[in-house]
């Protein structure tokens, strides 16, 4: 178990190395894009590859089921049965990738130019980048194979590098079409398309010189085969629930709201996508020893492994949280050189999302590693697609757009009940111990730190820059001392106290 906590430990780092990179890069290429394009291109450019990439949730859902079959069998050790699994999960991925074209030519293409609410003139360049990231998308489908491989390895520190090349590449496309002189839109699209082709190459060559089971030959095993289309099939219905909340979230405010309100969720899903992906690092590295635990029955240390990784997750989430909810209203102005009207409230309740999601995610993780997953997809899929009527009402009654995703928030809240007593019923798993120290005392550190910390921010009057730094640095100091009076029992209290002293010691002898 040490071993195992020192590789989480590593990789952990490797991951968080590669998301402070990528979120810096990321930031200033949504700035640079916004600033090219322009606010209604941007919306364009937000609804309608985001209608693309609603044809991609089969993506996450092999991904989840690829890397789940790769972890169990490398976890025993069973070389020729990974290679099975590989080749099996590339012909799942071409299988699907052909589906996934079709509704996206057909279903897609109706909702495009028929329902969205995109000037006339720019209709020629939606439908182009639309096709364009289509294309992405199914390089990205393509690709899962080889990206399960990498994470089930625990390979983090490539899976770091690679993605941060990946956002340098973006980068790149964001400064190229400022040199552009028409269609920067059109040509933006293009060379996302590129830049995911290069990524598609490195990871493949990766993955063919350092695993010997990702070779693919066709192979038919009907019975795997048939298990890991199950598996996948319960999964895309998941997965295709959430995004179709995301995405119908965002054509509910193109709606109602027009190119303007949907550039304010684009940005809004830009933030989330980046703190949820600052949480998902910890949950990332976490997730292949939650799949062995419990693929080998060890109870106790799946337990921990899920509790670790809930709080874990949680508290790191909130020192990127809580000084971006005090000080919304200033980092957007420093990133964008033009904010949108309600993209600060929407970027706070997109938080307050990703919170939710570090307390679901590795409660979810267990659930995939169990196998028995048919129930538990079906009743989460339901919750979270109650939640776009419910929206739409909220919307038909003129009330304002963050309540889009409040509807979203209380059907995570649903959501998170129902796992933790879907556990309680399948696995053996301590649901008032979990309730107790990770959720309520998770919450209770993160509307103390924010209060607090507002109480303090509240009275510096200095230079914009002057009070940033002087806000992240206050709500981080306040974060760790309310962390270590109640966010932490007494038994994780010692442990830390240990380490310290023995890294106190070790640095003494130096």
């Amino acid at each position: 178990m040490k071993s195992d906590t020192r590789r989480i430990a590593q990789n952990s780092i490797y991951l968080y190395i590669r998301m402070a990179l990528m979120m810096g890069v990321s930031l200033y290429t949504s700035r640079v894009v916004l600033e090219n394009l322009g606010i209604e291109d941007f919306g364009i450019f937000s609804v309608v590859g985001g209608l693309a990439i609603l044809f991609s949730f089969f993506n996450n859902a092999l991904t989840t089921s690829s890397q789940r079959f790769l972890t169990v069998s490398i976890g025993k050790d069973h070389v020729v049965e990974t290679k099975k699994v590989f080749s099996t999960s590339m012909n799942c991925h071409m299988i699907i990738s052909f589906v996934i074209l079709i509704l996206a030519e057909t279903i897609g293409l109706w909702l495009l130019n028929t329902q969205l609410n995109i000037p006339e003139e720019r209709m020629y360049a939606a439908n182009w980048v639309y096709q364009l990231t289509l294309l992405s998308c199914l390089l990205s489908i393509l690709n899962v194979p080889y990206t399960g491989s990498i994470i089930a390895y625990e390979k983090m520190s490539y899976f770091a590098w690679s993605s941060v090349i990946s956002a340098m590449l973006k980068l790149g496309v964001a400064w190229l079409i400022a040199v552009t002189d028409s269609e920067r839109l059109i040509f933006y699209a293009v060379f996302l398309v590129i830049a995911a082709i290069i990524k598609f190459v490195i990871d493949r060559v990766y993955c063919r010189i350092r695993f010997s089971v990702c070779h693919y030959s066709f192979q038919w095993d009907r019975n795997l085969f048939k298990e890991m289309i199950s598996f996948t099939g319960w999964n895309i219905l998941k997965m295709g629930a959430v995004m179709g909340v995301s995405q119908g979230n965002n054509m509910l405010i193109n709606i109602y709201g027009g190119t303007v309100a949907s550039a304010a969720m684009g940005i809004a899903n830009q933030v989330n996508g980046n703190v949820y992906g600052f949480m998902q690092n910890v949950q990332t590295a976490f997730n292949p020893q939650i799949t062995k635990t419990i693929a080998c029955n060890q109870t106790e240390d799946y337990q921990s492994l899920i509790r670790m990784c809930a709080k874990i997750s949680s508290y790191l989430l909130f020192f990127l949280a809580v000084p971006l909810v005090l000080e919304m209203d200033i980092i957007l102005k420093l990133w964008l050189k033009e904010v949108p009207l309600n993209t600060e409230i929407l970027c706070v309740f997109s938080i307050v999302s990703v919170y939710l999601d570090s307390l679901i995610g590795p409660l979810s993780a267990a659930v995939m590693a169990h196998g028995a997953i048919q129930r538990y997809q079906i009743v989460t899929s339901v919750l979270w697609l109650i939640s776009i009527p419910a929206a739409w009402l909220y919307l038909q009654i003129g009330m304002p757009f963050e309540y889009i995703l409040i509807s979203k928030i209380i059907a995570q809240v649903i959501i998170l009940g129902y796992s933790l007593y879907f556990l309680k019923k399948n696995i053996v798993f301590e649901v008032a111990s979990f309730i107790r120290n990770e959720c309520l005392t998770t919450l209770a550190v993160l509307v103390s730190s924010i209060y607090l910390s507002y109480l303090i921010i509240s009275n510096f009057h200095y230079s914009v820059w002057a009070n940033l730094i002087l806000s992240v640095i206050s709500s981080w100091a306040i974060l760790i001392i309310i962390i270590l009076a109640i966010g932490l029992t007494c038994k994780e209290r010692i442990a830390i106290k240990n380490l310290l002293l023995k890294k106190l010691i070790a640095w003494k002898k130096l």
